[in-house]
């Protein structure tokens, strides 16, 4: 996606929006982010899921989902902030709950 495209939203997207429902830090450079899709995220265990920010448009991460699928469909990502990692370092010290990240 290039900056300033608008960001697709149906089901031929390749990637979905999920807001950031909850975002912990239970220790220093380490983040417990739990994000909502708005579409339904398939995976399994042990699978990795591409993760962008729209503050860093172009940049994917990819982080296993630290969780089996729930009922309430939230996925939570645990992120370490690496020190030249800006996906990373946002997700750690930046994001917000209410804040929108695209997930592959």
């Amino acid at each position: 996606m290039l900056a300033g495209q608008p960001l697709p939203t149906g089901d031929d997207s390749p990637w979905r929006l999920a807001e950031v429902v909850d975002h912990d830090r239970p220790c220093d450079g380490v983040a417990i982010v739990t994000v909502r899709p708005w579409r339904r995220l398939h995976w399994r265990p042990g699978q990795a899921v591409p993760v962008s920010l729209p503050r860093h448009p172009g940049r994917w991460r990819w982080y296993s989902p630290a969780n089996a699928p729930r009922p309430d469909e939230t996925v939570e990502l645990h992120v370490r902030a690496v020190p030249a990692g800006t996906v990373s370092r946002s997700l750690v010290h930046e994001v917000r709950p209410g804040e929108l990240l695209q997930l592959g």
